[in-house]
Order: C-alpha cells, then sequence, then structure tokens
C-alpha cells in the first residue's frame, strides 16, 4: 500500500497538470502531501504486523519487514520536508510546480522500490527510476550552475549504475540468481570453490562502488560538493536526506547477504572507507565559504558515520540496523532544516541564492527566532547534547566499541571534534558578524515565506524530541 499510495499520487497529479494546466499548486501540494501521510500511516499499521514477505510476479521480489517500512517512514519525511520547503523557492521563480512534485514522487517511489527489494534487478529497477528523476531536479533551476549540476551528475552516476550492472552480472554468474537472500543458501558451497568465490567477491566490490556514488563515500564522493552547490535548495536537501537513505538500506541489504561469504574481508573494506570518508568530508568542509557547498561536505563525512555501522555489521546485524536508521533519521531532519534556513535567506531584488556564508552576518540581531533556529540544527550536525545528532553519533560510536572497533571510534570522536569548527563559523558569524545589508525574508519589505518557516519549525521540534527522547524512538526502530 505505500508504493501504490506514492506512485498512485504520482500518476493522478501527473494526468491532472497534463489536463488542467492552471492547477492551483496549493492543491497540488494538498494531494502530495495525503500521499505522503497515506505512506506513513500505511508503514506504522505494517510495523505493528508480523514480517511478511510478498511475492510480485517473481520469487522474494521485495520484503515488507521492519526495514522497510522503517525506510519508507524516514524516506517520506524527508520527501515531505523537501516538497513543503520549495513551494515558494519554485513559486517565486515562476516554474512548473506540478512537476516538480511528479519527479519528487517518482524518485521516493525508486527510493522505496531500492528500500525493500530482495532481488537485485528489482533494486536497479528502483535505483534507476529514483536517478532518472534526480538528474531532471537537479537541472530544475535552468541556470548555468543547476545544469552544470545536472550533467555532472548524469555523466557520472550513469557510469556508477554501468559499474554496479555489471557487479550484479557478476553476482549472478557467483550464486546463480539474483534473489539476495539465495547467496545464505550457498555459502558452504562458495566456500568450497575458490573460483566461484573470487568471483563473487569481485562482484561485491563492483557493487559497493556503485552504491558508493550514491552515499558519497571516499573514493567516489567527487560529484556531491558541485551537485549540491548547482542543484536548487530544496533539490539539495532531497538529495542529502531520500536519496542518501534510500542508498544505504538497499546497500545493507545487499551487504547483509554478503556478510556469510565475504567474512572479515568486507569488514576491513568498510573500515578503511569509513574513516577516509569521515576525514575527507571534515577536513574539505572546513576550508568551504559557501554554506551549501560546506553542508555538501559535511553530508559526506555524515556517509562515513553511518558507514561505521557497516564495519560492524558482521558482529551484530541488529544492532548496525538499528543504529544506522536511527542516524538516517536524524540526519535527515537536522540536514533538512539546515537546508530549509538557507532557503529563507534572500534580499529584496535578489533572486539568487544567498549561500555565501558573509550573507549570515548579523542575522542574531535581524531575525533571532532565524538564528537560533539555524544553530540548533548545526549544533545537531556537530553533535552536541541534547540534540539528536549528538545521540545519533553516540549510539553508533557505542556500538562500534562494544563490537572492538575502539580505535575507529575514537578515530570517528576526533573527526566530530574537527567538524565542531566549521559548523560554528556560521554560529559565529550571526551573532558576531559585522552587521550588513543581507536579510531574511521576514523583512517587512519581503514576503514570508510561510511553507519554508513552517518546516524550519517542525524540523527543530523535532530534533529537540529526538534529543530529548532517543529511546522511545530506539525502541520503535527495535519493534
Amino acid at each position: 500500500m505505500p508504493l501504490i499510495a506514492v506512485l498512485g499520487a504520482a500518476i493522478i497529479i501527473l494526468l491532472l497538470i497534463s489536463w488542467w494546466k492552471r492547477a492551483s499548486g496549493e492543491l497540488l501540494l494538498i494531494m502530495a502531501v495525503a500521499a505522503l501521510c497515506a505512506v506513513v500511516m500505511f508503514s506504522w499499521n505494517g510495523l505493528l504486523s508480523p514480517f511478511t514477505v510478498i511475492d510480485v510476479g517473481f520469487p522474494l521480489m521485495a520484503a515488507f519487514d521492519n526495514l522497510s517500512y522503517l525506510s519508507f517512514i524516514i524516506l517520506a519525511i524527508a520527501s515531505f520536508l523537501s516538497l513543503v520547503a520549495s513551494y515558494n523557492y519554485v513559486k517565486e521563480r515562476g516554474q512548473n510546480f506540478g512537476a516538480y512534485i511528479v519527479l519528487i514522487l517518482f524518485a521516493l517511489f525508486g527510493g522505496m522500490i531500492m528500500s525493500c527489494g530482495t532481488n537485485l534487478i528489482a533494486i536497479f529497477i528502483g535505483l534507476e527510476t529514483l536517478s532518472l528523476s534526480a538528474y531532471a531536479l537537479a537541472g530544475y533551476n535552468k541556470d548555468l550552475a543547476s545544469g552544470e549540476a545536472s550533467i555532472k551528475y548524469f555523466v557520472l552516476g550513469a557510469a556508477a549504475s554501468a559499474i554496479l550492472l555489471l557487479g550484479i552480472a557478476f553476482y549472478f554468474g557467483a550464486s546463480g540468481s539474483f534473489e539476495i537472500s539465495n547467496i545464505r543458501l550457498q555459502v558452504m558451497n562458495l566456500q568450497a570453490e575458490v573460483t566461484n568465490k573470487n568471483i563473487f567477491l569481485l562482484s561485491a566490490a563492483l557493487i559497493i562502488t556503485g552504491f558508493g556514488f550514491k552515499t558519497a563515500s571516499v573514493p567516489f564522493q567527487w560529484w556531491a560538493p558541485d551537485v549540491y552547490e548547482g542543484s536548487p535548495l530544496p533539490v539539495t536537501t532531497f538529495f542529502a536526506t531520500a536519496v542518501k537513505a534510500a542508498a544505504f538500506v538497499a546497500f545493507y541489504r545487499i551487504v547483509s547477504s554478503m556478510i556469510p561469504v565475504t567474512g572479515d574481508t568486507l569488514m576491513q573494506a568498510f573500515y578503511v572507507i569509513a574513516v577516509l570518508t569521515m576525514t575527507f568530508g571534515n577536513v574539505c568542509a572546513i576550508y568551504q565559504d559557501n554554506v551549501k557547498r560546506m553542508l555538501a561536505y559535511s553530508s559526506i563525512a555524515h556517509a562515513g558515520y553511518i558507514m561505521i555501522a557497516f564495519v560492524f555489521m558482521s558482529r551484530d546485524m541488529i544492532a548496525a540496523k538499528e543504529a544506522m536508521l536511527f542516524y538516517l533519521l536524524t540526519y535527515t531532519v537536522m540536514t533538512a532544516g539546515a537546508f530549509a534556513c538557507l532557503t529563507m535567506l534572500k534580499r529584496k531584488g535578489v533572486n539568487h541564492e544567498l549561500t555565501d556564508i558573509s550573507n549570515l552576518a548579523a542575522l542574531g540581531k535581524r531575525s533571532p527566532w532565524f538564528a537560533f533556529a539555524f544553530s540548533v540544527f548545526l549544533l545537531s550536525l556537530a553533535g552536541f547534547p541534547p540534540t539528536a545528532g549528538f545521540f545519533a553519533k553516540f549510539y553508533i560510536f557505542k556500538s562500534a566499541i562494544q563490537n572492538g572497533f575502539v580505535n575507529l571510534a575514537i578515530i570517528a570522536v576526533i573527526n566530530s571534534l574537527i567538524s565542531v569548527y566549521y559548523y560554528m563559523r556560521p554560529v559565529v558569524v550571526m551573532y558576531f558578524g559585522s552587521d550588513q545589508l543581507p536579510r531574511v525574508s521576514e523583512s517587512t519589505d519581503e514576503e514570508f515565506n510561510y511553507s519554508t518557516a513552517g518546516v524550519i519549525i517542525l524540523c527543530m521540534i523535532l530534533v529537540l524530541i529526538l534529543g530529548l527522547f532517543p529511546n522511545a524512538v530506539l525502541s520503535m526502530i527495535g519493534m
């Protein structure tokens, strides 16, 4: 039902805007939000029911289990925040909001297919559905920067998809099936047959490369800063939250099936990737004066933190799943809030995005509520208590220590300390910077952006709730 709700809404809205050229943007947004609420409702009901596996034409093409329903909820939240925050943004630029909604919903549908798929072909189809919509969304502003972002995303994404497809082919050659669950039944045979095992390890390397692109993990992260910076702000929010969450969930499903064969080989690879990813993202973010680009490098660093769960997955798969999902949920909320704050930055007569750090100067005086909200999100991303970001890092670091990866946890803590510097820079500029011209949209000579302000308030509340009551959320994740 969650999949039907999203696909049905996307098709209905697509037909409606084709037939009714003057369809109200508010009506289309309400229809999309209703579909997302239906996704959350159906997913919540699914969490309360026993585990079921649905045969959709081929054996075990999709599993509607705890992981699927929780990922549906996270993806729906990310899509909701991106859609609502984009309403005024798209409207002010005279763009087609209906087409924008359809692209978001089709991308969401692809992400949901990835999250519940238990067949590599189904996961690949979901990935391509998500990717094709994402390429169009990256170029939605139709300016030079947006077009460049779209082309870079498309070219590199196509190459990553080709590598992933080659990995799937080798997976089939090693196991004789596209089902990610079947490999467990052949573990003993693969251990005995060195040729098949080597083919399987090659498959694992290619699949890690393909998903490393989507998760923006080192060394496949080079596209992220340019694409994030050039894409429209609400689209960047969607890329940093929904796209990343769907990729990590699908990656988790595939890796969990590989562990019985690869053993510590994958664990060692993920150890190196996690360290390089978090270190590269944090170090590069220090030198950024563009806040949007800084958050892009920050998203790379957070991908490294999430990758820690993959390191100890072979020793405690349940803890890895819970830590990953809680981190994805908190990261989605605080990142969406941070990008929504950037969307609010505007100046009379200026239609382009104001994302340079100098545009934040003295906002603590000009707009205290705005500066406070942005500070909460930045402090949460840095991992300050009692925000959600602190507990997300705490649980994933604690799980790593409990599974014997003390050195990795120490490296992650050091990286978190490094991140404090660049997360605090905008806060210092907002409260202690010189009083300059840029204003936020609540000034009297600007139309107040109510939709984006609502997203900021909602995200700030969720960040504080997740920080104050993390055990309640963790209990739902582990139910």
